[in-house]
């Protein structure tokens, strides 16, 4: 895509290259099928760069209604021509925005080009042959590896088909669980887990930041019952201390001896 195209302002062509010209920017950047008779002969002949060898008028309409359906925004641009007699040929450049399935490769709404080498061989004012010599091989090559690019990322990590979201976050939560807390026990600068008690009510900076972190916490890894800050759990739809006590209860009871049984659900 580094060639400049030809700029024809001010340059007078010869009426074969002008008919040449006509065909490209005219009939094909603007898909103008009322230009094929007045360019070609009825019966003229034609291979096209995409490959089908066609003959006559319909024909070839057909084949540019698919090609112009295939790729959006379809532009050529003239790189170089060249006049021998009755004949013309040139380097063109075809390109234009992947819509539709093309050689078995689906779509991926990319800017596409392939370079093409026509030849037109003229009878009197009009066209009898044209044959188009095209890259598709190349075309097909670089749309095939932007596939399996796009496939490559889009595809899920695991085995079982399960996105990839899910088969890494058992390798995630703990590490970024550890950030959490190191993060809010620096923060707060000391080992208590309980922000909002009466004589820390002053310290909300620190407050605010632990209250995030189990939140955070919490939205990482549901199955977490445990508030780290506060050191809660939840019991019945209730917080419950380590101690045995709800959290709501502030009434004063004798600490409970051992462990809890059936209060923490992991």
């Amino acid at each position: 895509m580094q060639e400049p195209a030809l700029s024809f302002e001010g340059v007078t062509l010869s009426p074969q290259k002008e008919m040449v010209r006509m065909f490209y920017k005219y009939m094909w950047d603007r898909a103008d099928k009322s230009l094929i008779p007045k360019i070609f002969h009825e019966g003229f002949t034609f291979r096209g760069s995409l490959g089908p060898t066609l003959v006559g008028h319909d024909q070839f309409a057909g084949y540019v209604d698919w090609v112009t359906g295939a790729l959006g925004q379809y532009t050529t641009d003239i790189l170089a021509m060249i006049e021998e007699g009755n004949r013309v040929s040139g380097k063109m450049r075809f390109r234009g925005y992947h819509r539709q399935e093309l050689f078995g490769v689906s779509p991926s709404g990319r800017h596409v080009w392939w370079i093409g080498m026509p030849i037109f061989t003229f009878e009197g004012p009009k066209v009898r042959d044209l044959y188009v010599l095209g890259d598709i091989y190349g075309l097909i090559a670089t749309e095939r590896s932007r596939l399996k690019s796009r496939d490559r990322w889009a595809r899920p990590a695991c085995d079982n088909g399960a996105p990839w979201s899910h088969c890494c976050r058992s390798f995630l939560v703990g590490p970024v669980l550890a950030w959490v807390r190191t993060v809010y026990t620096r923060l707060s600068s000391t080992n208590d887990r309980a922000p909002f008690r009466p004589e820390r009510a002053g310290n909300f900076p620190v407050a605010a930041n632990e209250a995030a972190a189990d939140m955070l916490c919490c939205a990482l890894y549901p199955r977490i019952q445990t508030l780290p800050s506060t050191d809660l759990h939840l019991h019945g739809g209730h917080l419950v201390s380590r101690g045995g006590r709800r959290a709501d209860d502030t009434k004063e009871r004798s600490p409970m001896v051992g462990p809890l049984t059936n209060l923490e659900t992991w």
